[in-house]
């Protein structure tokens, strides 16, 4: 995987394959691709796959771009495809997300599982994405901590089948 843990940080992956990542010790969780407190994190034309064990995806970036990417559990015990862990600006264009049959999580997207920082930016668009599951009452977008609807702007969701936790 990928670990980036400076908050003034861009980090950009591009045309990359990232496969059969992640594991669970009795001390920590390994993601297939796990991005720290960055300000920005852009994934271009890159396939995240098969993770392991955890989420295919964690990031606490403030900023998350994913464009022409294939993130998919195939076979792989993942949990969630895209865990963004304290929420952010987040546009997904052109994306293909996939739950397998052995996915340990019904959601494909979680927003704040882990806090929400009203201060920050806070957008979530998804443009031509498409959700490909393999498990029963799979949820494309849960949303934790963020008092949805009442704190969150108006042109924060667009057309998202979505639960709030």
């Amino acid at each position: 995987g990928l670990k980036a843990e400076s908050i003034d940080d861009i980090v950009t992956v591009q045309n990359s394959v990232f496969e059969r990542n992640g594991s669970i010790s009795a001390t920590n969780v390994a993601h297939g691709v796990s991005v720290g407190p960055a300000a920005e994190f852009r994934l271009i034309s890159t396939r995240v796959a098969n993770a392991k064990l955890g989420h295919q995806i964690k990031t606490s970036a403030k900023r998350i771009r994913f464009e022409g990417c294939v993130v998919a559990a195939l076979t792989g015990e993942d949990s969630r495809a895209l865990d963004i862990a304290h929420g952010g600006d987040v546009v997904l264009t052109d994306t293909v997300l996939h739950r397998g049959p052995n996915s340990r999580n019904r959601q494909f997207i979680a927003y704040a599982p882990d806090a929400f920082y009203p201060d920050r930016v806070n957008r979530f668009v998804l443009t031509n994405v498409k959700f490909v599951s393999d498990i029963n009452g799979a949820v494309a977008v849960t949303f934790f901590n963020v008092g949805f609807p009442s704190s969150v702007p108006g042109d924060f969701l667009q057309s998202v089948p979505v639960e709030v936790a």
